[in-house]
């Protein structure tokens, strides 16, 4: 935990540009691949573009997964492998859209290789801490009901780019 700490600390003043590959790092240790073997803890896993941290009055700069989300994702989505997990500080820094549903909850799609990623997170309510509360794939439809819901909102839009 005091690693995961010390990470924290070293991102609350990092520009938003260095916190992926300070995330990259970690998501890519030794430590997260027995974490998600055997989730015990939690592990800073995306950074949190500005624009959503903005939208969502929120101060927290770096999503974390919590065991109980890891130890749920073993169980519902059983087909996301290590080599998914690590494109998490992609999603977060390079996502193709995000939205807001809800007052404290976001969501970050990234399309690649010809798959959309879906990963739902949420922020507490004092706004200190935000996280992943889901990870899976998603398909073109989901993305177009996500889409059309009333009650979303859109953050970042980078289809045209």
């Amino acid at each position: 935990m005091a690693i995961n700490e010390a990470l924290a600390q070293k991102t609350a003043g990092a520009p938003f540009e260095l916190l992926e590959p300070l995330v990259q790092e970690r998501v890519r240790s030794d430590a997260f691949a027995r974490f998600l073997e055997k989730p015990e803890g939690s592990m800073p896993v995306m950074p949190i573009p500005p624009e959503t941290a903005k939208a969502l009055g929120t101060d927290a700069r770096v999503a974390i997964l919590s065991q109980a989300t890891m130890e749920k994702q073993l169980r519902h989505y059983p087909e996301m492998t290590r080599e998914d997990y690590l494109q998490l500080p992609s999603i977060g820094a390079k996502p193709t859209m995000v939205f807001q549903d809800g007052q404290n909850t976001f969501v970050l799609v990234k399309l690649a290789d010809g798959r959309w990623r879906y990963v739902a997170a949420k922020t507490t309510k004092t706004g200190k801490a935000a996280f992943v509360t889901s990870f899976r794939f998603a398909s073109d439809d989901n993305i177009r009901r996500l889409l059309n819901r009333p009650s979303v909102k859109i953050i970042i839009d980078r289809r045209e780019e």
